[in-house]
């Protein structure tokens, strides 16, 4: 599994749901996306990221008034970028195991697209805590992959009331993605075949079924 993908801005802000931005804005973003990897999110500064863009400070903030501006575009579109496998994964006709699969898959397929993108999942959880507008984006965020999981689960027709569906996609939700942030904060992304398969015995056991193989 490669993990060196480039971005498509562009296709990102024409889905649906999305906002379009401009070009340069684009440019600042994948700035962004740059120094926080390297630098963590107390690294971003008026400075770093003009630096990082090849920009001046106050073309910079021609286009952001502020970092935190910066951040909550960013995290919406990275939470795009995850939708976006979530929609090529999903099939009404494919069984509830198949998609249970898939969606796994296109959690790892996210997380590790490349690893400016890697890095920048494990922070999401501080950064959507910061402001008011990256706290409604972080919610944005939670509640796609709620509603992903949640449509999956209903569809199955097997689960008794909303509750068992609620209690099931929050372990599901949680060892997928408490699993990708352990692989990576260890830096062991080489081995994500490894923690994938782990991570499917443990979903068959919490579900009691038997999963397709995680194609990565």
């Amino acid at each position: 599994m490669r993990i060196n993908y480039k971005i498509d801005w562009h296709a990102l802000g024409d889905m649906n749901g999305s906002k379009k931005l401009s070009n340069k804005k684009y440019s600042i973003l994948e700035g962004a996306l740059k120094v926080v990897s390297k630098r963590g999110i107390q690294g971003l500064s008026v400075t770093s990221l003009s630096k990082e863009c090849g920009l001046s400070k106050p073309l910079l903030l021609y286009h952001y008034e502020s970092m935190e501006l910066v951040l909550e575009d960013l995290y919406f579109y990275i939470t795009k970028l995850l939708e976006y496998f979530y929609r090529q994964s999903y099939d009404q006709e494919s069984s509830f195991e198949e998609n249970i699969s898939a969606i796994t898959v296109s959690a790892f397929k996210w997380s590790l697209f490349n690893r400016d993108v890697a890095q920048f999942f494990c922070l999401m959880p501080h950064i959507g805590k910061s402001s008011q507008g990256l706290k409604k984006t972080s919610q944005f965020h939670h509640e796609m992959i709620q509603t992903q999981y949640e449509k999956i689960f209903l569809e199955s027709m097997r689960f008794n009331s909303i509750e068992t569906v609620k209690i099931s996609v929050h372990g599901v939700k949680t060892m997928t993605f408490g699993t990708l942030n352990e692989m990576i904060a260890k830096g062991d992304i080489l081995d994500h075949e490894d923690y994938a398969q782990i991570l499917k015995f443990n979903l068959e056991q919490f579900l009691q079924v038997e999963l397709p193989r995680f194609l990565l």
